[in-house]
């Protein structure tokens, strides 16, 4: 059995892409989908998709039709799976020769959010903004996702759009979920149960783990309060570094021996995302932190 693991953060990521071009009207999931289907291609059976950091607001379309479904409108028109495309959706089909291939094919979601698909809670009132989209195309995209949700719920036979983690990577989790049966799984769950974490720690005299933002919503099952979790349960102390850090004192108290925030005060965010900044920054908050542990 081979198992492929592909990051939508890096298929269809947000740093990807340089400000101007954050557009979730217009961005795809059309490459990560083909990701997957070059890792069928090279025989994997088993794929974990881990969902993050995407760029996109789609609803999977883009990932389902790089993986042969059409989705079409009331004209029998192909849309081309955009965030602009979901208020348009009529119906969908798929490609029989591929759902061959697909049939024996295990796919797993990694996931640390259980956003729904649509609402107040969901993909686009969530985080759409941060991925470019103003006040109108948020509202806009959640339409469409709310109409996206009825045509792909009938088409699957059952609800999707409530189901946890639907909403997560701009709705890839609800494609993933209804076309592709994909389990849904915890990233930091999938993490800790892999023989070299469990090596690594073994080992580990410190922890240092971090995200792009430390809030209150770090302990919902993210990365950094599962490992936050397992340094307490072998005595080990975890530290923290992240772009920025909100609600410090709530931050503080989750347990994390020290927290660092990465990006200097008063640091544009289009500034701090780029991967050359972004690197320099935590590199010099991690040195840092460092040199004042052993103080």
């Amino acid at each position: 059995m081979s198992t492929a693991f592909v990051e939508t953060a890096l298929a269809a990521g947000l740093t990807q892409l340089e400000p101007e071009e954050r557009n979730p009207m217009l961005t795809t999931t059309y490459g990560t989908g083909e990701t997957v289907k070059a890792a069928l291609a090279a025989g994997a059976t088993t794929v974990v998709i881990g969902l993050g950091g995407s760029s996109t607001n789609d609803g999977g379309m883009g990932f389902a039709s790089a993986l042969g479904y059409r989705f079409v409108d009331d004209k029998g028109r192909v849309l081309e799976g955009r965030g602009c495309d979901l208020e348009k959706v009529a119906c969908l089909f798929p490609d029989r020769g591929m759902q061959k291939r697909l049939a024996g094919v295990r796919f797993v979601a990694a996931c640390d959010v259980a956003s729904p698909l649509y609402g107040k809670q969901g993909a686009a009132w969530v985080f759409a903004a941060q991925k470019g989209a103003s006040a109108r195309q948020v509202e806009k995209l959640d339409d469409g996702l709310k109409h996206y949700d009825e045509v792909l719920s009938r088409y699957c036979g059952k609800e999707i759009g409530r189901l946890p983690g639907s909403g997560a990577a701009g709705g890839l989790g609800a494609a993933l979920l209804g076309l592709f049966h994909a389990e849904m799984e915890s990233g930091i769950r999938l993490l800790l149960q892999t023989d070299c974490f469990r090596i690594a720690l073994e080992r580990a005299d410190l922890i240092l783990t971090g995200e792009g933002c430390l809030d209150v919503q770090t302990s919902m099952g993210k990365v950094a309060s599962g490992l936050l979790e397992e340094g307490r349960k072998r005595g080990i102390p975890v530290c923290a570094v992240a772009g920025c850090v909100k609600n410090r004192r709530e931050v503080e108290r989750m347990g994390f021996h020290t927290v660092w925030a990465a990006s200097p005060e008063g640091m544009p965010h289009s500034m701090a995302m780029r991967p050359d900044v972004a690197k320099e920054n935590i590199c010099r908050a991690v040195a840092g932190m460092l040199s004042s542990l052993r103080e």
